[in-house]
């Protein structure tokens, strides 16, 4: 199966530097963390707050195909993958310069 994913905005999470999405495999949630690297790489750099969620949000489907992407590759069902910079770069072409 594949991840379906909820619409409901990101959450940052402060201790990891990261924002924080849910999706589902069936039954099974599986949490998205987008690392402060992917973030960066969909223009995050010098954001904050709330404006970091509006940005983050305005740029999510590209984090959302390379989440089901690297969640598909994964050799097991997992309920946490991460998103880094590299994972980006099969969607946004300039994530991997």
């Amino acid at each position: 199966m594949g991840i379906r994913f909820t619409g409901e905005a990101g959450v940052y999470m402060p201790a990891r530097d990261a924002i924080k999405i849910a999706g589902v495999d069936g039954e099974r949630l599986v949490e998205v963390i987008i690392a402060r690297s992917a973030l960066e790489a969909i223009g995050c750099e010098d954001r904050e707050g709330p404006d970091l969620i509006r940005h983050f949000q305005r740029e999510r489907d590209a984090v959302e195909v390379a989440a089901m992407v690297k969640y598909r590759r994964s050799l097991k069902p997992t309920a946490e993958i991460t998103i880094e910079a590299e994972d980006l770069a099969t969607v946004l072409p300039a994530a991997a310069a």
